[in-house]
């Protein structure tokens, strides 16, 4: 067995990607994202790594961490709220951020509907 400093420790933190759509193309880009990318992650299978996660955070005495990426999720506004209420029913903690460019606020209300709608999935 390995002594105590030598162990690895478990994660807590992590990235769940939703797709790999975007509307930009930016060279930077690890997941190569793009306009031209599709792939959406289904809310059950989202679910599904999210619990597996924190059952893996479980062991030493923590809640997974979650963020939430892409590509662009807010692109696929219907199915990002989807997993945010499949977590909620689940009782997976909610997640810490979700990672946007911001491409879709261009307008104050929606804008805010959506924090809203990411603050309090239920509603």
């Amino acid at each position: 067995m390995l002594p105590p400093q030598k162990r690895l420790r478990a994660w807590h933190f992590a990235g769940l990607l939703t797709t790999y759509w975007c509307n930009a193309r930016c060279r930077f880009c690890y997941v190569h994202g793009s306009p031209d990318q599709g792939g959406t992650m289904d809310p059950e299978e989202a679910v599904t790594f999210w619990r597996q996660l924190d059952r893996v955070a479980a062991r030493e005495g923590r809640r997974i961490r979650i963020h939430l990426t892409g590509g662009e999720p807010f692109g696929q506004w219907e199915n990002l709220v989807a997993i945010l209420r499949a977590a909620l029913r689940a009782d997976l903690p909610p997640p810490q951020k979700v990672e946007t460019n911001a491409y879709w606020a261009l307008d104050d209300e929606q804008t805010r509907d959506r924090l809203t709608v990411l603050r309090d999935p239920v509603s």
